[in-house]
């Protein structure tokens, strides 16, 4: 499902097969309250703030993990 993961900083852009699994990645981490946004052709950027916490960042990596899990 991911064809490549490229990024600078904590700006990280997650490359996927289409532009519609981009799309429903999008739609299913905002349901579980995380926002990533679609960019480019097929990926979506998680862009964090500057300043987060452990837990936050745990939190996020669950629901992303989560997300690709149910969408994969």
């Amino acid at each position: 499902m991911i064809t490549d993961v490229r990024g600078a900083g904590l700006m990280i852009g997650v490359e996927l097969r289409t532009a519609a699994l981009a799309e429903l990645v999008q739609l299913r981490a905002f349901e579980r309250g995380l926002l990533v946004l679609e960019c480019g052709e097929s990926s979506v950027r998680v862009s964090p703030p500057l300043v987060f916490t452990r837990d936050q960042a745990a939190a996020a990596l669950k629901i992303l993990a989560e997300v690709f899990g149910a969408v994969g």
